[in-house]
């Protein structure tokens, strides 16, 4: 593996999964609460945490922004 120092300054060419999981990616701040009942809820269905709160997320922004909202949400967590 070749480590190199782009023109920014910055180092490249090395594996980091945290740069990966982050990259295209904002920070949301949420309620402690809520925080702690979803990590629950994710632990309780054995899914990432990450992936149950960004399909809540995107299934409650499609259906507000749709113009049809429906009278229920479903949420199939178990598909994920």
């Amino acid at each position: 593996m070749d480590i190199e120092i782009r023109k920014d300054g910055l180092f490249d060419g090395f594996d980091d999964p945290i740069f990966k999981e982050r990259n295209g990616k904002k920070a949301m701040w949420i309620d402690k609460g809520l925080h702690t009942k979803i990590m629950q809820y994710a632990e309780r269905k054995n899914k990432n945490p990450q992936t149950v709160v960004e399909y809540f997320l995107n299934l409650a922004v499609h259906s507000a922004t749709n113009g049809k909202q429906p009278n229920k949400l479903f949420f199939e967590v178990e598909k994920l």
